[in-house]
């Protein structure tokens, strides 16, 4: 009994619904080398619905997505320091539709900046910031009009929660000076501690990392 309303449950999901495997491809660049961790995100009528990461050899699949019929959708990609097509297409029927094997090429940009604008601090000092090109942010960002940096603090495991907040106040208050736009900035709240293998490596410090979030 119990296996029979399972079959019922998963037909009326995978029936009524239409939830099947039906999009996926590969993410890679002009020299056919894979893109790994690149975005890809559905849109239905100009709103994410799905959004994942490729892998290591830069495959992506969909696994379960209701799609509407008469609704333009879009696949965009974003890989940092690539530029990647975005596929259109409207479905007049979805049932019994596997939209597969899409295969996204994308262009390297020709002068690729440094995604990890970090912001050092000196052991157990949170007021003085190390290295860190405040300019060179502020001219992505005038460059790049859309693009979105998240910062996230990494610190030593013997460094107290009070000091990495301190970090991140002073961070916070250095590009609030320079008129950054706060609406493109975003701050990871968790502090996270660098792991024992990462200690052995060399010139490690306390810092504030960014990364590209979207572009």
């Amino acid at each position: 009994m119990l296996k029979i309303q399972l079959l019922v449950l998963l037909f009326f999901w995978c029936g009524i619904l239409h939830c099947q495997p039906r999009i996926f491809g590969t993410v890679s660049g002009y020299d056919s080398n894979p893109l790994p961790d690149a975005v890809v995100t559905v849109f239905q009528n100009g709103v994410p619905v799905d959004s994942l990461r490729t892998d290591k050899i830069g495959y992506f699949a969909f696994d379960c997505l209701s799609l509407v019929p008469d609704a333009a959708y879009e696949i965009k990609v974003v890989a940092h320091c690539f530029d990647c097509p975005s596929i259109h297409f409207t479905l007049t029927d979805t049932a019994n539709v596997l939209l597969g094997d899409m295969s996204f090429s994308c262009m390297k940009w020709l002068h690729c900046y440094k995604a990890d604008n970090t912001a050092y601090f000196g052991e157990q000092d949170s007021k003085t910031i190390l290295n860190f090109e405040v300019g060179q942010l502020k001219d992505l960002m005038t460059e790049y009009p859309t693009m979105i940096i998240e910062f996230s603090l990494y610190q030593f495991p013997e460094e107290k929660e009070r000091l990495g907040k301190k970090r991140l106040e002073t961070f916070r208050k250095l590009l609030k000076k320079e008129g950054l736009d706060f609406t493109r900035i975003q701050f990871n709240p968790e502090i996270h501690y660098y792991r024992p293998d990462q200690l052995t490596e060399t010139q490690l410090k306390s810092g504030i990392f960014g990364i590209v979030k979207s572009m």
